[in-house]
């Protein structure tokens, strides 16, 4: 959707955050030739990634051919089902755990 809302002023020196939990970002005061006591959050729920990482796979690489049995590391993998797709643009297979 489209932001709502009058854009914060040019400033510096302002506080950031990030809450998780509603995807929203949120910044406070700076300085903008005086000390700035106003607060601005914006929706980034649209252009956050899920709540997982991947970082990193192996091994790393494989046969064009597949059938390669690999390990996923990563970050909150635990918290949902798991589904890993594999494809080379026509043919696809689905792993679940």
């Amino acid at each position: 959707g489209a932001v709502q809302g009058p854009a914060p002023p040019p400033r510096e020196g302002c506080s950031w955050a990030f809450d998780p939990k509603t995807a929203k970002l949120i910044m406070f005061g700076g300085w903008a030739n005086d000390w700035l006591d106003d607060l601005y959050m914006l929706d980034v729920s649209g252009i956050v990634g899920p709540p997982y990482a991947v970082q990193g796979l192996v091994p790393n690489e494989g046969p064009m051919t597949g059938k390669t049995e690999i390990s996923i590391r990563g970050l909150q993998f635990y918290k949902a089902k798991i589904v890993v797709k594999f494809t080379d643009g026509r043919n696809e297979e689905v792993s679940e755990r």
